[in-house]
């Protein structure tokens, strides 16, 4: 169990650097290397954490996955086969325009920062208030 600067325990392979940044390590079964994830905020770390442990074991996850590479496979997995020709063609419209600020960045690299600045951008090139909301939810 990994301790804070202060001696608190934080929960396994979490440990607080002498910066005050917290940092989890992950050992994925099967794979050589381990990998570390950093966050100022404990909460956000552990969650970063039991996200990437969660996916680590299905074989379609990748670290190298970008957001376009997850968003298709996403697409394709989870929404074509339930959903109606409309929607599917909605969703792709409201990826295609956040593809180019965002698409070529890893999923394990995107915080809320990058989103944030995403949709200000969007905005800054004219969007409507509404379009820029339903790419929200």
């Amino acid at each position: 169990m990994g301790k804070d600067l202060n001696g608190k325990e934080l929960g396994r392979g979490i440990t607080q650097r002498k910066d005050g940044r917290y940092m989890g390590r992950i050992h994925i079964r099967g794979s050589k290397k381990e990998v570390t994830l950093y966050d100022r905020n404990l909460k956000m770390l552990k969650n970063k954490v039991n996200t990437y442990r969660a996916l680590a074991g299905t074989s379609q996850w990748d670290i190298r996955m970008t957001v376009t590479e997850w968003f298709e496979q996403w697409m394709e997995i989870y929404n074509v086969p339930v959903l109606k020709a409309t929607t599917i063609r909605n969703y792709w419209d409201g990826f295609k325009r956040i593809q180019p600020l965002i698409g070529d960045r890893r999923v394990i690299d995107i915080k809320s920062n990058n989103i944030l600045n995403a949709l200000y951008v969007l905005k800054e090139n004219g969007y409507a208030q509404t379009t820029i909301k339903h790419l929200q939810y």
